[in-house]
């Protein structure tokens, strides 16, 4: 008896010192800035409510939240400093070997910048949080990223403010599911999110109707009022660079693959806004994997990109689409639903108002809204006048010859500058070659070359790369 007494006893110690060591094991020699200021419901931004009574429930969330990201690096990581954004200085960041923006940092400057919308120029002031040679590894959470990033050049920017909670076409290969520490994923194949079966047309492949759906967050703002909302990225144009990783989707109001999780140099995006209060277990490891996986990307290259909204190939897509018939017959029906549900909110709201209670930020917004204020809809015809001015005088309601024009031109189009504006390359279409052929290059330099077409060449030369040489000879060397 007393042989086994000891030897329970010797079992249990050796137990104790394995569960130690496995404890060491799992955390990692790292230096991690976390800094603070997000919470994880809403507070009147963007239109939405104020989950928040007081300012000091407010300020008391963001601690919490500071907090519970500092407990989960700690977890995993030796050396973890938790801090407001507001407090931070580019030159701290230096001292650690991941820096997570989780909130706004302060103004460094800001410029004026120009754009173009809707063929009317305007002037806009851009401010900008980062240093233009910050090269340290950060994650940004949420709507973080679009806040600091664009300004900067980064892919990681606001396509929609509407991710959920679920992440889906998850690259399942990626390092960031293997370790360093162990990861397990639970994956139920759910409903493809309706969003991006309405977005099929964006996709050269059939859009299934289920895909395999990983939880990462408890909590999403589709499902629980008041719940704050992550940020998904634009899909098109962000591998186009090889300094880019588009990781994982989610459940979101656009396209299949809008990024959810990816990596653009030194810069990730964590699209989901839940705190680790509000992940799942299997999410809080693949944070720390993510954390440990941009150690390595300190002053990795960046291939800029300044104006988020430009269009690419991939929008010719959608402005296809939206001159077909079937585009119009559906936008009706939507706006029909759409107006129906502000009716429903303004009479609501009217009701309250009468009885004296409190109206919320929406309800504020459409108490007088009525039958008088739905638009007319519009037919084809008028809806191609409305949208496409010019083509609208070439092509009248033909469907046909306004698809065909975007087929005949697609090779040729370019984004240049303004928001979603599409330009017809005329002097590639002249020569007959793609603006995304290398031959074009070769083309427009053997025109310098043999002294023909020198203007047309120098066009397509300052058009399309970053270079600004004197003689063939240079170019073509």
């Amino acid at each position: 008896m007393r042989k086994n007494i000891i030897s329970l006893f010797v079992l249990a110690i050796c137990l104790l010192s394995t569960v130690g060591s496995i404890a060491k094991q799992k955390q990692m020699k790292l230096r991690v800035l976390y800094l603070g200021g997000q919470v994880d419901w809403t507070h009147g931004e963007f239109g939405s409510e104020d989950h928040y009574k007081t300012q000091e429930d407010y300020q008391k969330a963001q601690i919490e939240r500071m907090n519970a990201f500092g407990d989960l690096l700690r977890t995993y990581f030796t050396t973890v400093k938790t801090m407001p954004a507001s407090e931070w200085k580019p030159e701290l960041s230096n001292g650690y070997d991941v820096t997570i923006f989780d909130g706004t940092p302060p103004v460094l400057k800001e410029t004026a910048k120009e754009y173009v919308f809707n063929g009317k120029a305007s002037t806009m002031k851009i401010k900008h949080y980062l240093p233009e040679d910050f090269a340290c590894p950060s994650i940004t959470i949420a709507s973080i990223g679009n806040k600091i990033g664009q300004p900067y050049g980064c892919k990681n920017d606001w396509l929609c403010l509407c991710l959920d909670a679920n992440a889906h076409g998850m690259n399942l290969q990626h390092p960031i599911f293997k370790g360093p520490f162990k990861t397990h994923l639970t994956l139920k194949k759910q409903p493809t999110p309706a969003d991006a079966m309405h977005y099929g047309y964006f996709q050269d492949w059939n859009v299934p109707d289920s895909v395999m759906m990983w939880e990462v967050n408890t909590k999403g703002y589709m499902t629980t009022k008041g719940f704050n909302i992550g940020m998904v990225s634009r899909p098109w144009g962000y591998m186009d660079s090889p300094d880019c990783e588009a990781i994982s989707s989610g459940v979101c109001a656009k396209t299949i693959d809008a990024v959810a999780l990816g990596r653009h140099a030194n810069f990730f995006t964590w699209g989901f806004v839940g705190s680790p209060l509000y992940m799942t277990n299997e999410a809080k490891v693949v944070f720390a994997n993510v954390v440990a996986y941009m150690s390595k990307y300190r002053g990795t290259p960046l291939v800029r990109k300044y104006i988020d909204r430009i269009a690419t190939r991939e929008y010719i897509k959608e402005v296809k689409y939206c001159c077909t018939r079937k585009y119009v017959e559906e936008r009706a029906i939507s706006d029909k639903a759409f107006y129906e549900e502000l009716l429903k909110i303004g009479k609501e709201a009217r009701a309250k108002k009468a009885k004296g209670e409190q109206l919320t930020n929406q309800e504020k917004m459409y108490v007088d809204y009525t039958e008088n204020d739905i638009p007319k809809p519009k037919n084809y015809a008028e809806t191609m006048q409305e949208n496409h001015p010019e083509l609208y005088a070439q092509f009248g309601d033909d469907e046909a010859k306004y698809l065909a024009y975007y087929d005949e031109n697609a090779p040729y189009f370019y984004g240049g500058q303004g928001s979603y504006n599409l330009f017809i390359d005329t002097d590639a279409k002249t020569w007959q070659i793609p603006n995304n052929d290398k031959r074009l290059i070769e083309k427009a330099i053997s025109c310098l070359e043999t002294n023909t077409e020198v203007e047309r060449a120098n066009r397509i030369l300052e058009r399309y790369t970053l270079c600004d040489f004197k003689t063939p000879a240079e170019w073509r060397k």
